[in-house]
């Protein structure tokens, strides 16, 4: 359902200069979820040990408190599999910030990666 609404997900995301911010995870991170993904297809959840679930938070705390600083609110952009557990997690860390799995994106939306967590 998402997907179908890219277009206008995209233009509520888009900055003053046009373009969308986007703070992707590294490869490294995004195998590490897809990995501790457990569950049957409808009941799927993340089961990361704790240490590495403080990790990744601290990881995704110091990058937007680098990045208020200049006034842009990106987003964060997973694979389709990782979206709805990363959700869950930044939902408790900073609520106001979407999630977007790449295809959520809009085909012609303009992307700028400002960060990657590693």
């Amino acid at each position: 359902m998402r997907v179908r609404l890219a277009r206008q997900i995209c233009n509520a995301l888009t900055g003053q200069d046009g373009s969308i911010p986007i703070i992707t995870l590294s490869s490294e991170w995004e195998a590490d979820f897809i990995k501790h993904i457990v569950g049957p297809a409808e009941e799927k959840r993340l089961a990361m040990p704790p240490s590495m679930l403080n990790s990744f938070v601290g990881k995704l705390r110091d990058t937007f408190n680098a990045l208020s600083s200049n006034g842009e609110i990106p987003v964060i952009v997973v694979s389709t599999p990782v979206r709805d557990s990363m959700r869950a997690i930044v939902e408790r860390v900073r609520p106001s910030i979407s999630v977007l799995s790449q295809s959520e994106i809009y085909p012609r939306a303009r992307i700028k990666t400002v960060a990657t967590i590693s």
